[in-house]
């Protein structure tokens, strides 16, 4: 076997373990052993410039340098996705698309990622360039960074099409931001906010050896190609999968829109909704009232409603008032001035709503009042914990201060855990602690 020979020999069982390891989940070789093949390949592209290959396993680990990211144009436009928050709504969504389809009609049920939106271009089976999706129309080129992740594959496997786009999201892992963040700090850095924004502002980075040092990973999910030989959006994903690219397994095949609503994925879910301002012909909105009510509609183990400052007060107080664990956040300058608002922002939902009725709703709908403050060095800090006692006089709730920061310590106050058997259901046994 001659030079050229055993180069490409090691990059085709490089491609090879890098798919059964990312794809396939089914290692076939022990990390040790594939550094050690990785470097064999490494020296032997060293010695041999001539047998350069770009998509080679040894480009991952980075090194370009990009001070400019050049503009092109998609080849097709990348559409954003429609957002819908209730039955109601994907009803009528079904009653638009019967319209234009004839015959049956089924769905290919898939987890929705928060990351940076990607294009990938192959031709001939090799990884040729990466555009984000920048408006749709055209994106930026960042095909040096987006090689340095290990689950876009440089070679496919199997079968593929010729020439052809496949669309999908580079996203971070909670585990390796968390990782990612504990290293910065200990370096004496600012944390970074959260995985998505960190995993987009990665893409940007001018040092693709540093964007092979994050955490990331790419899903994908849309294969955009003009040969017709793809059927269906299920069929894609399937082909996808055999070609070498990393997809889902959280994908469900549902006959009919009922069999959708009756979907149960396996694994802790958790769905953040979003308000919408009307558009400028005054519609399209999706008030925070709205959104709650939806929520019910889930079945929910547990409901968190961020920012109460107006009517939706009232909705909250009746999901917490019917058995559902969660809670809400709002300003206020104490515990007490918090009880105080809870019982007045409901008022605004109508005249029809009094005091009479809000008093008792949050005396049995809320346990504890958490406090936070910020310090003098713009840390934030738990400054008090109060608990609601169940009690109400003269249209208000009582409350009792638990903890409360001096300064220097928590001290102790008079008031004691209500409801503990609340929390120890939803697996937070806080009277175990209480104790301590």
């Amino acid at each position: 076997m001659n030079v050229k020979e055993q180069i490409e020999s090691l990059r085709k069982e490089l491609h090879k373990h890098n798919y059964n390891y990312y794809v396939l989940d089914n290692p076939t070789v022990s990390d040790y052993e594939f550094d050690l093949k990785l470097k064999d390949l490494k020296k032997l592209e060293d010695l041999h410039p001539e047998f350069y290959d770009s998509n080679s396993p040894t480009v991952r680990v980075g090194g370009d340098i990009t001070k400019n990211f050049e503009t092109i144009v998609h080849n097709s436009p990348m559409y954003s996705l429609d957002n819908s928050y209730s039955i109601e709504d994907l009803y009528a969504w079904e009653k638009r698309i019967k319209k234009i389809i004839e015959g049956n009609i089924e769905y290919t049920c898939e987890l929705k990622y928060d990351g940076a939106s990607i294009s990938l271009s192959y031709v001939d089976g090799k990884f040729m360039k990466a555009i984000t999706r920048g408006d749709g129309v055209q994106g930026d080129d960042v095909t040096a960074n987006i090689k340095t992740i290990p689950t876009v594959p440089l070679i496919l496997q199997g079968d593929f099409i010729k020439n052809f786009d496949i669309r999908g999201e580079i996203v971070m892992p909670i585990d390796g931001f968390k990782k990612l963040n504990s290293q910065r700090v200990s370096n004496g850095e600012e944390p970074f906010k959260n995985p998505r924004n960190t995993a987009s502002g990665s893409l940007k980075m001018q040092d693709s050896k540093e964007v092979s040092k994050r955490p990331l990973e790419c899903l994908l999910y849309s294969i955009v190609e003009s040969t017709g030989i793809i059927k269906s959006q299920y069929e894609s994903l399937e082909i996808a999968k055999k070609w070498g690219f990393n997809v889902s397994n959280e994908i469900k095949l549902a006959k009919s829109i009922e069999e959708v609503f009756e979907l149960s994925p396996n694994l802790p879910d958790v769905v953040q909704m979003q308000t919408r301002s009307p558009n400028l012909q005054g519609e399209g909105e999706i008030p925070l009232r709205r959104l709650i009510k939806e929520s019910l509609r889930m079945r929910p183990t547990r409901i968190i409603v961020g920012e109460v400052r107006e009517a939706e007060a009232l909705d909250l107080l009746i999901a917490l008032n019917s058995g559902l664990p969660g809670m809400g956040t709002l300003h206020a300058n104490s515990p007490r001035d918090a009880i105080v608002k809870l019982q007045t922002l409901p008022l605004l939902a109508g005249e029809n709503i009094s005091h009479k009725f809000i008093a008792p709703t949050v005396a049995s709908a809320i346990d504890v009042i958490v406090h936070t403050t910020l310090d003098a060095h713009g840390n934030r800090r738990i400054s008090e914990v109060s608990s609601v006692t169940g009690r109400y006089e003269n249209d208000h709730a009582e409350i009792e201060m638990l903890w409360k920061w001096d300064g220097n310590q928590y001290q102790r106050g008079v008031g004691s855990l209500p409801n503990p058997e609340r929390f120890t259901a939803i697996g937070a046994p806080l009277s175990q602690w209480w104790h301590k």
